[in-house]
C-alpha cells in the first residue's frame, strides 16, 4: 500500500517549516511515495518550485495552502478551528 503525506510545510511557511520544496520532494521520492503535498501556511510561494521538482522526480505534486479562518462578526481568528487546508 502506498503512503502520501498530505500536509507538509516548507521554509516558505515562516516558523512552521524549514526544508526547501526540492528537499521535500527528494525525501518523498527516496521513500517510494507516489506523490507528496505542499500546504504552506499563508503562502503559495514555493508551489512552482515544488511542482517542477516533483515533475523532475517523477512523482505527483499536490498543492494546497493553510489559511486562517476569521469570525465575520469579530474579525478575529477563530482559535477553536485554527487553520484549514484548501
Amino acid at each position: 500500500m502506498s503512503f502520501v503525506h498530505l500536509h507538509v510545510a516548507s521554509g516558505f511557511s515562516l516558523r512552521h517549516g524549514a526544508d526547501t520544496p526540492q528537499t521535500i520532494v527528494d525525501a518523498a521520492a527516496a521513500h517510494g511515495q507516489p506523490a507528496v503535498a505542499l500546504t504552506d501556511r499563508d503562502s503559495m510561494a514555493g508551489a512552482v518550485r515544488f511542482v517542477a521538482a516533483a515533475r523532475d522526480a517523477g512523482i505527483g505534486a499536490i498543492v494546497g495552502v493553510d489559511l486562517p479562518l476569521a469570525d465575520r462578526k469579530s474579525k478575529r481568528l477563530n482559535s477553536s478551528h485554527g487553520y484549514i487546508s484548501y
